[in-house]
């Protein structure tokens, strides 16, 4: 079972991120037990970290709400190298997308995930990392 000292930890590191990403001087993101949310000009994030669900594995970061206001700027893509990235440091081993629309989706598809009941999406990080090199 995870601790809240571990979301917290993820989302320090998701701030600093944020934080050099989109040249903020405070951090954007800020945890609960299972969710990470983080909204400001430039993007609108909502994260379940390692959710305790019947619908996804319990080592899965899911993004479950996903906005940038500018899109096709590479920005989803480097959010999911960063959650790669930190993957090993918290053991996580999949990246879950919940309630995908039809642009999510095709992202989704591009970038290797499978698809579950409906508007789901999975991929393994370690076949994601090969995807991304």
């Amino acid at each position: 079972m995870m601790s809240n000292k571990e979301i917290q930890l993820f989302c320090q590191d998701l701030n600093i991120y944020l934080m050099e990403r989109f040249n903020y001087k405070t951090g954007p993101a800020t945890s609960n037990i299972f969710t990470i949310d983080a909204s400001r000009k430039h993007f609108d994030l909502y994260l379940r970290f390692k959710p305790a669900t019947d619908m996804w594995k319990p080592d899965t970061i899911v993004i479950a709400k996903i906005g940038f206001k500018h899109t096709r700027a590479g920005h989803a893509t480097d959010l999911l190298k960063f959650i790669v990235k930190v993957s090993n440091k918290y053991q996580t081993n999949n990246i879950g997308i919940e309630g995908a629309n039809d642009s999510l989706a095709n992202f989704a598809i591009n970038m290797g995930f499978e698809n579950f009941q409906g508007k789901q999406w999975i991929i393994d990080i370690e076949r994601l990392r090969t995807r991304l090199k």
